[in-house]
C-alpha cells in the first residue's frame, strides 16, 4: 500500500477519534438584538421589545433589567403611554416585578417611540424564562417572552 494512502487514513482515523472522544458541543446560535426581538401588533400600533441583558456583560447592566422598546403607528399619539407605569416583568422562577421602572428615551414623537425600559432588579438565576408585559397600549396586554439558555 502506498504511504500516502496510509498516512492518509491514518490521519482520517486520528480526526474521527479525537471528534468521538471530544465532540463540540454548540451552545446554539449567538444572542443578537434582532434574534431577541418580539413583536406585537394591535390597535394600529406596533410594539417591539429586546431583553438586552442577554446581550450586556454583567457589570454594563448594573444590577438593572434593560429593555429596548419601540412603539410605532400613523394613527395614534404614543406620548399618552408613561411605559414607566404601564410595564410589569415575571419570571419562571415566580419573580413579578410592576413598579421602579423607568423609562430613557431615544426617540420620542407621537407617532414613533424609541428608548430602554429599565428595572432595578437581577435575573433569578433558576428562571427559565423572563415576560416583559405592557398593558394597555391600544389593547389591553402585550406580553413579550424570551426562553434563557442554560449553560
Amino acid at each position: 500500500m502506498d504511504l500516502r494512502l496510509l498516512a492518509i487514513i491514518g490521519i482520517a482515523v486520528l480526526v474521527g477519534a479525537i471528534l468521538v472522544l471530544f465532540p463540540h458541543k454548540s451552545k446554539g446560535p449567538a444572542y443578537t438584538e434582532a434574534n431577541l426581538t418580539r413583536t406585537s401588533q394591535g390597535a394600529s400600533i406596533e410594539v417591539t421589545a429586546a431583553f438586552l441583558n442577554l446581550l450586556l456583560k454583567a457589570q454594563e447592566s448594573k444590577e438593572q433589567l434593560q429593555f429596548k422598546v419601540t412603539l410605532d403607528t400613523h394613527s395614534v399619539d404614543l406620548m399618552q403611554f408613561d411605559l414607566a407605569k404601564v410595564a410589569a416583568v415575571r419570571t419562571s422562577a415566580g419573580s413579578s416585578l410592576e413598579a421602579s421602572f423607568f423609562w430613557e428615551p431615544s426617540n420620542e414623537s407621537s407617532h414613533h417611540r424609541t428608548g430602554i425600559l429599565k428595572v432595578p432588579a437581577t435575573l433569578d438565576e433558576k428562571a427559565e424564562y423572563i415576560e416583559l408585559e405592557l398593558k394597555n397600549i391600544g389593547i389591553p396586554s402585550r406580553v413579550f417572552r424570551w426562553e434563557l439558555r442554560k449553560s
